[in-house]
């Protein structure tokens, strides 16, 4: 074990001597080959560890309080100052005069086989970190680093309560990350991938939806004004199943603005209301395309989509290396649970392919079937096939009251600004003002 220790600590040498003649243009200059090459002993050194511990559950790896009995199953390795030079490492990317996309990607794979090794004092920064590279790194990483966001993050830096996501650093920086994300790219399924990831965790994202239309670019501004209006169609009807203009043209943010501004200064304005024609018309919902399945050999070419993610280190790493979790179709899943057990299998959501106007629900019997709230809790959504499924107020409260629902994350229109905190009320009357 020392002598693995030793090896561990020497190559980490090695990674900041490297980074070091990058940034000080000192020949001659390791390409971005040389260094991911030196990252690949990392991230095969990483994964070879995990197969000798046993599987980390969902709960044990999101948990804060966990960190000591799941930190006290590795060896001691210098896991924080590998977390350090990654870091450093990112700044290096563009300037290296060849292989950038090589060392973005192979940054990003060994931060995904890291997180298992660190506590949360560090883990809950990587969100942040990751969408940062948005901004140096090649525009053709942008799908991995989305992905990495949404497959190897964000599930894991924020907490099972809701209620303890008020002081964690990833809960506290998700308007950053959504103004990174809007700001460096335009791809809308992107903005879809990343903000249903985030629904799916915290219950207050229209807040942070409202902090960047107050407080980001424009450009941020208008993606995020977008994706509050297709996301709470309640919020204006006539935006449903319609297509309309890009989402590039300030005249369609200012309209849309507009209707914030009708609900900042008459709490009795209903958007319901507004003939269509004098509504802000966005366009059509643009969706990501779902995870396929992750497991070498899968054999369901028809239908493979991800429905589950298994935390079974030696399923994950049989299967090209991936660090856990290995997101798994249906039938593969099975496959899993008939040899491993059911323990470190974990439901994950597909994407929404519409916003429904209505009900949702198979066996809806209320007689106003309008829809004015989305669950993305696993327990409803497999009402949905595995999709965030929208609610009627009657079904609203069917599923979700003192006995059943208290915890998931439901989704409603925004509500009167009189009536929210002090906080989010700013947010709402600076978007106001700044348009």
């Amino acid at each position: 074990m020392g002598t693995r220790a030793a090896a561990f600590t020497a190559k980490i040498h090695n990674l900041q001597h490297y980074n070091g003649r990058i940034k000080h243009n000192l020949l001659p200059l390791p390409s971005g080959d040389d260094v991911a090459n030196t990252l690949k002993y990392f991230s095969q050194t990483l994964l070879s560890v995990l197969k000798d511990v046993p599987s980390i559950s969902f709960d044990m790896l999101r948990s804060p309080e966990k960190d000591a009995i799941r930190t006290s199953l590795f060896p001691s390795l210098d896991y924080k100052t590998l977390h350090n030079a990654l870091v450093e490492l990112v700044d290096a990317v563009p300037l290296v005069q060849h292989g950038a996309h090589a060392l973005g990607y192979t940054i990003l794979h060994t931060l995904a086989c890291l997180v298992p090794f660190l506590e949360h004092e560090l883990m809950d920064t990587l969100p942040y970190l990751v969408a940062s590279t948005m901004t140096i790194f090649p525009c053709s990483l942008h799908k991995d680093i989305i992905d990495m966001l949404c497959n190897h993050l964000l599930p894991f830096t924020f907490r099972a309560d809701p209620k303890e996501n008020n002081e964690s650093y990833a809960s506290m920086s998700t308007v950053a990350v959504l103004m990174l994300v809007f700001q460096y790219t335009d791809c809308t399924a992107f903005h879809c991938q990343v903000l249903e990831c985030l629904m799916s965790l915290k219950n207050d994202i229209v807040k942070d939806l409202l902090c960047v239309i107050a407080h980001g670019t424009a450009k941020a501004r208008c993606h995020a004004v977008e994706l509050l209006f297709q996301y709470l169609p309640t919020l204006n009807p006539a935006l449903l199943d319609r297509k309309g203009i890009g989402n590039k043209l300030n005249g369609w943010l200012l309209d849309s603005l507009c209707t914030l501004t009708c609900l900042v200064l008459f709490p009795t304005f209903s958007p319901s209301s507004v003939s269509p024609s004098l509504m802000p018309q966005g366009s059509g919902h643009t969706g990501w395309k779902p995870r396929s399945c992750q497991r070498e050999g899968c054999s369901n070419i028809s239908s493979n989509e991800a429905v589950k993610m298994c935390f079974e280190h030696s399923v994950a790493i049989a299967s090209g290396e991936h660090p856990p979790p290995l997101y798994m179709c249906e039938e593969c899943a099975k496959e899993v649970e008939r040899i491993h057990g059911s323990e470190n299998l974990v439901d994950v959501l597909l994407p929404m392919d519409k916003v429904s106007a209505t009900c949702e629900v198979p066996d809806c019997k209320a007689t106003d079937k309008s829809a004015v709230a989305t669950c993305f809790s696993i327990e409803c959504a497999k009402r949905n096939n595995h999709r965030p499924i929208r609610y009627c107020a009657e079904c609203v409260v069917t599923y979700h009251n003192e006995e059943r629902g208290t915890n998931h994350m439901l989704h409603t229109t925004i509500p009167s600004p009189w009536s929210m905190d002090p906080e989010t009320q700013s947010y709402m009357v600076e978007a106001v003002i700044r348009s």
